[in-house]
């Protein structure tokens, strides 16, 4: 017939709890239904993980972050460390090649990804692009853009590096996992530096 007093601490096992969530798709009310499941769930993450050019996004996009962020719950963009996008880039993919890499500026030790401009030589492009990625992110409200290289070319030839440019040689030598890195970092770095939070 008694119950000693108690203090009870009840809090989900891990620090992150994250799922996945589409904002550009759908409308507003679906989107904010799903938020509201996800806070009931205790997730405290939701991550999209198309991997976007840095297009325009519906208006709403901002209202469902603003919305998720108002639940504690931080919304994460999956974006590449690139130098440049490349507007409707199938228009400029050369004859018999496809969109999982091809020639593009290749004077310039750049080459193309689907809609992404990628070089491992050109740090002054590669920072613009990251500053232009932070000010996508607090445009729509993102608040963690989670790093996707790129993945084509297979196991000999991995993110097309044994077709790299005359440039991205001199730099990098037969590196690959420092020249990785390294643009990595820099995206990391230009980030934390414009929006520390």
């Amino acid at each position: 017939g008694k119950m000693f007093s108690a203090q009870i601490s009840d809090y989900p096992d891990h620090k992150i709890r994250g799922g996945h969530y589409s904002p550009y798709l759908g409308n507003l009310e679906s989107n904010k239904k799903a938020i509201d499941e996800a806070f009931v769930n205790r997730l405290n993450l939701l991550h999209t993980t198309r991997i976007l050019n840095l297009e325009p996004l519906p208006s709403m996009v901002k209202e469902i972050n603003d919305y998720a962020a108002e639940r504690g719950i931080k919304c994460a963009i999956t974006g590449v460390p690139s130098v440049g996008d490349i507007p409707n880039f199938r228009k400029v993919i050369p004859q018999g090649q496809d969109e999982h890499t091809y020639d593009y500026r290749t004077e310039e030790g750049i080459f193309g990804w689907k809609g992404h401009a990628i070089s491992w030589s050109r740090d002054d492009l590669a920072e613009t692009q990251a500053k232009k990625a932070v000010e996508y992110m607090k445009k729509y409200n993102f608040q963690i853009f989670a790093i996707h290289p790129v993945d084509a070319g297979g196991i000999d030839n991995p993110s097309r590096w044994n077709s790299r440019s005359e440039k991205c040689r001199k730099k990098w030598g037969g590196n690959f996992f420092a020249a990785h890195e390294h643009l990595i970092k820099l995206y990391c770095d230009t980030i934390k530096k414009h929006a520390p939070e």
